[in-house]
């Protein structure tokens, strides 16, 4: 693996195992596999809907109020993994023609698909706790939903939206 793998491994790993402690949390206490996998399939059966109805706005300007910038800043691949990265190996534009544009957009289609998995699922979980009153544990729930899976999906559309504007306005 190449430092940059090695490092965006570490980030996603960190996020993963900080943000799916409290879901975790939640299903180890009351374990119930019938809702687990209720929930579950409903998660997944949400991405039968195409991707441009969860898309929020095309400006980008839109997402940079909503804290894109500051979520880029913290990601795999994002601002300080590149400034570390760019000390000890130099590191060209990542998107530089049309079709790394396209690859960028469809691997964002991706990572979108399985954060609004997690998403739905997070919200599932949430309300699992909260009927079974366990309202700290749901707040957290909810504030790790918001960290791993509402910002991250506000960041892809933010990149989806800068591309866009990029692949229209400019040709590479």
């Amino acid at each position: 693996m190449t430092a940059r793998e090695n490092i965006n491994q570490a980030v996603n790993a960190f996020w993963t195992i900080l943000c799916f402690i409290p879901v975790l949390w939640c299903w180890y206490d009351d374990f119930s596999p019938i809702l687990l996998s209720l929930f579950l399939a409903l998660s997944v059966l949400g991405q039968a809907l195409p991707l441009r109805k969860f898309q929020i706005s095309t400006r980008p300007a839109f997402y940079e109020k909503l804290g894109a910038k500051t979520v880029r800043k913290m990601v795999q691949n994002g601002d300080y993994v590149n400034r570390y990265l760019r000390s000890s190996e130099r590191a060209g534009p990542i998107i530089n023609n049309r079709e790394r544009a396209a690859q960028y957009i469809n691997s964002v289609a991706v990572y979108q698909r399985y954060h609004l998995i997690c998403l739905f699922f997070f919200l599932f979980t949430a309300g699992y706790a909260l009927w079974l009153q366990r309202y700290g544990l749901c707040a957290a729930v909810l504030i790790s939903n918001v960290i791993y899976n509402v910002m991250p999906v506000i960041l892809q559309q933010y990149n989806r939206a800068r591309i866009a504007k990029i692949t229209n306005s400019r040709s590479f």
